[in-house]
């Protein structure tokens, strides 16, 4: 029996040796699946980023073609430049890695559709807008002149050939339910005598307010007619106006130094290819309260045929002996006061351009010069300046009814001297989305240069 007791003993031993050894080498093993499967996470979770990032990385890197339309600029087929490669043979255009495209549209009063641009958008800040397949507005336009800007951009190939409207909704308020309670007698009467009162009340607040009305669109109309008889220009006598002699030219004209009834006058001389911009300028000084100080005095503009047949435009000035700014500087040694002087007087007519004003029943919109520079200031005899020279620039705002073919047809484009264009300007980055703010920034750029001059 102690033989047997002993034996058993052992054998109890080595089963326990071999249980914990089995029991080991199950948490080895199952250890070892837990590393592995923690691996297998970290590579499927690295798979699945790299699988989700590699189309935005790849978007950002391949370049982009776009529909391309400028109707003020003018490009060669093989054109680089800041916004890429033109083809003008199927209106396309090659934008740099990184860009998106973007149309700009004009949808006027009368729901009349006009493409205004189109092209490549390089503002960074502005990307996350941007990853939509297609071209949709989402923000509510901007008003401008008669009519309303569409703008949008988007991130695929040709994307901005159309552009979709998608405005948000009102968020409506709900209805919360009214359980009505019987009305007492007394209350009653009183609702109903209220409902009398304000229905007698508002009878003659109408009377009252039409008779108002009739009465001032009478003086309206009385005070239209006579603003527009006090500025009806004089009829331009084309015999007494005289030529004697060339004192500039432009890219658009020439400059004459004439007389009209013996009195001195500068008259700028348009060809019928630069039709566009004498209209435009008239237009300019035609606005109503544009008289400034610091703006130079319009006279008249007319038309006349050449002894050869051709048609000419005039537009006939004050004239102003001293010339332009720049050749003032370039024959005057100035002292601080009058260099002070000039600096003052170009601000304040900056300013007063720039500003919108509504007095009575005339109105003056904001204008933007878009070429501003030494050559369109002109100085007067007191050592002050003028501000000339309007064929480039553009009404900003209008709340007015403009008669049918009065509005120029002026487009947001890239215009003016390069040595006098603001950085965003040269790059094509102007920013469309604000364009009154936008424009009157690049005319206060071209001040600081002047002010450097």
């Amino acid at each position: 029996m102690a033989w047997d007791w002993k034996k058993g003993r052992e054998k109890g031993e080595k089963t326990k040796t071999l249980w914990r050894s089995h029991l080991l080498q199950r948490s080895r093993s199952a250890s070892t699946m837990r590393t592995v499967a923690g691996r297998m996470s970290v590579l499927a979770l690295g798979l699945y980023a790299v699988l989700l990032l590699s189309p935005v990385a790849a978007a950002q890197s391949e370049e982009r073609e776009c529909a391309f339309n400028d109707q003020q600029s003018q490009f060669d087929e093989q054109h680089v430049g800041g916004e890429g490669r033109v083809s003008l043979e199927n209106t396309t255009v090659r934008c740099s890695k990184g860009s998106r495209c973007f149309g700009l549209w004009e949808k006027t009063r009368d729901g009349d559709i006009r493409l205004v641009k189109q092209g490549c958008w390089t503002h960074i800040g502005d990307q996350q807008d941007c990853h939509d397949d297609r071209c949709v507005v989402t923000t509510t336009p901007s008003q401008i002149q008669s009519g309303t800007y569409r703008f949008c951009c988007c991130s695929t190939d040709m994307c901005n050939v159309n552009f979709t409207e998608d405005f948000p909704p009102p968020t409506p308020t709900s209805a919360q339910p009214v359980f009505p309670r019987p009305l007492y007698r007394e209350e009653t009467i009183v609702i109903a005598l209220a409902s009398v009162s304000i229905v007698a009340i508002l009878i003659v607040a109408l009377f009252f307010g039409y008779r108002v009305l009739t009465g001032d669109r009478k003086q309206g109309l009385h005070n239209m007619d006579m603003m527009e008889a006090a500025a009806s220009e004089p009829s331009l006598d084309l015999d007494s106006l005289k030529l004697l002699e060339l004192i500039g030219r432009g890219r658009y004209g020439s400059v004459y130094k004439g007389s009209l009834d013996e009195r001195p006058v500068a008259v700028k001389v348009f060809t019928y290819a630069n039709r566009q911009n004498f209209v435009n300028e008239r237009a300019i000084y035609r606005l109503p309260l544009l008289e400034h100080d610091n703006i130079a005095r319009f006279i008249v503009g007319d038309e006349r045929m050449t002894s050869d047949g051709r048609m000419e435009y005039l537009l006939v000035m004050e004239y102003y002996p001293h010339g332009s700014l720049c050749r003032y500087l370039s024959v005057q040694t100035g002292d601080w006061a009058s260099c002070c002087r000039l600096a003052h007087s170009v601000t304040r007519g900056l300013a007063y351009l720039h500003t919108e004003l509504l007095r009575g029943d005339v109105y003056k919109p904001a204008v933007s010069h878009r070429d501003l520079n030494s050559r369109n200031v002109l100085v007067k005899n007191d050592g002050t300046c003028v501000i000339s020279d309007f064929g480039l620039s553009m009404k900003l705002t209008g709340n007015r009814l403009v008669r049918p073919g009065e509005e120029e047809n002026a487009a947001i484009s890239e215009v003016g001297t390069i040595r006098y264009m603001a950085p965003e300007v040269l790059e094509g980055a102007v920013n469309l989305r604000d364009c009154e703010s936008a424009l009157k920034q690049v005319d206060m750029y071209a001040v600081g240069l002047i002010y450097w001059e």
